[in-house]
């Protein structure tokens, strides 16, 4: 499974901690082959320290950087697999939509729009600690209209994450 993280690259630094937790933990989860980012500095640099963090501890897991740039040396130090995309902000529907699950830490604006890009296309989405969509502009609760969960803790984000899992897995009973 592909998890697409989402967040500032000028991330409060209790985001930081949170996003290096979280990135320990996708490492450890047998569900969780690749994290994907937007490669840079932030939660992006934060959630791939800690995958590093969790792959030296013995798991298997990389790190894919997704760079608006064309310059593979660019993203941040922790990244396995750079991918220069030249297409600055625009990376951010790459970003959401190369996860099977979408999971945003904090975040400003470029989170939003890659959680509006996330929930359009049907991604699960976990909001750590980040934007809490309740209704869209239309009047419809987000989490009816899609597989959206909202948490503040990492080890909730993990719980969220492995139902999340669950119900993919069995999507074809219901």
């Amino acid at each position: 499974m592909i998890v697409s993280i989402i967040g500032s690259s000028t991330a409060l630094p209790h985001h930081i901690v949170m996003a290096r937790e979280l990135g320990i933990e996708l490492a450890k989860n047998i569900n969780v082959d690749y994290v994907v980012c937007g490669g840079m500095g932030g939660i992006m640099e934060a959630i791939c320290e800690g995958v590093q963090i969790g792959i030296r501890e013995g798991f298997a897991c990389q790190t894919i950087g997704i760079l608006p740039g064309n310059d593979k040396s660019a993203g941040n130090q922790y990244i396995d697999i750079s991918i220069v995309t030249g297409m600055g902000f625009a990376r951010n529907i790459v970003v959401a939509l190369t996860g099977d699950v979408v999971i945003a830490v904090g975040g400003a604006y470029g989170t939003l729009s890659e959680l509006g890009h996330a929930l359009s296309e049907g991604r699960p989405t976990i909001s750590l600690d980040s934007w809490d969509l309740t209704t869209t502009g239309e009047g419809e609760v987000v989490s009816e209209k899609s597989m959206f969960t909202r948490v503040s803790s990492v080890a909730d984000t993990i719980t969220a994450l492995n139902d999340v899992v669950n119900k993919l897995n069995h999507k074809d009973d219901i």
